[in-house]
């Protein structure tokens, strides 16, 4: 009996995953998903017609609370630490995320009159809980949510700006985010996107074998019942 319960202990262990993947399950417009990036310091990775979308880190269990600029939704324009402060909020220690990155970099340098554009959107397959706008939110997170091995750029103009009037919106199942514009002279702009995990249920393979374990010591306790009685009728009764 003893050997069942350890056999039982592995194969919780092996077998069941502690949490599942997120996925992106819808594009459109310029978004696009990219390879996973060396860098994405300015001059890295530039296109003028593509809105990248990469899979950071999943699967991460905060350890401390988490801010966010966005976690509401609506409509959002004019990026100002003032105007977001009635939109965002805080994802609670414990939680299990995945995180997300939208990042424009165009080639062409243009100017206060002459901005490049692109606009796209993404859904998810499970909630969003938080969006980072500002160059300090994401500076703030990449420790935690970035992909490993891959350079961050580190200045703050990273974010969205409050000039050009980047646009975008969260839709109200919290599951799509579009981007109504992304404007740029040439410097970058990335938006992190913070979704739920997926805790998953018990495999089915898992709870099979519980149940072939379970008629394994049925079987075992009635053999053990029918050789007593058995023994017992077959003594001499003399």
């Amino acid at each position: 009996m003893r050997r069942l319960f350890i056999g039982l202990i592995w194969l919780f262990a092996v077998l069941e995953p502690a949490v599942a993947r997120g996925a992106v399950t819808g594009l459109s417009g310029a978004a696009e998903l990219g390879a996973t990036p060396v860098s994405l310091g300015q001059g890295d990775l530039q296109s003028d017609s593509a809105l990248y979308v990469f899979a950071e880190s999943q699967g991460v269990t905060l350890t401390t609370d988490m801010s966010v600029d966005i976690a509401k939704a609506g409509s959002y324009q004019r990026f100002f630490s003032f105007s977001l402060a009635a939109s965002g909020g805080t994802i609670n220690q414990g939680t299990a995320v995945d995180s997300f990155l939208l990042h424009f970099d165009p080639v062409s340098r243009g100017n206060w009159f002459n901005t490049q554009s692109v606009a796209g959107s993404v859904t998810f397959d499970q909630p969003i809980l938080g969006v980072m706008v500002r160059g300090a939110s994401l500076n703030a997170s990449d420790s935690v949510l970035g992909l490993a091995g891959t350079s961050y750029d580190s200045r703050g103009s990273r974010g969205l700006e409050v000039i050009f009037q980047d646009a975008m919106t969260l839709s109200a199942d919290m599951r799509t985010l579009t981007v109504d514009a992304f404007r740029s002279t040439g410097g970058l702009d990335e938006v992190r996107i913070i979704t739920a995990a997926v805790v998953p249920e018990p495999t089915t393979l898992l709870l099979g074998v519980i149940g072939l374990v379970i008629l394994g010591v049925r079987k075992r306790n009635t053999v053990g019942k029918r050789n007593l009685f058995t023994n017992w009728w077959g003594k001499d009764r003399s």
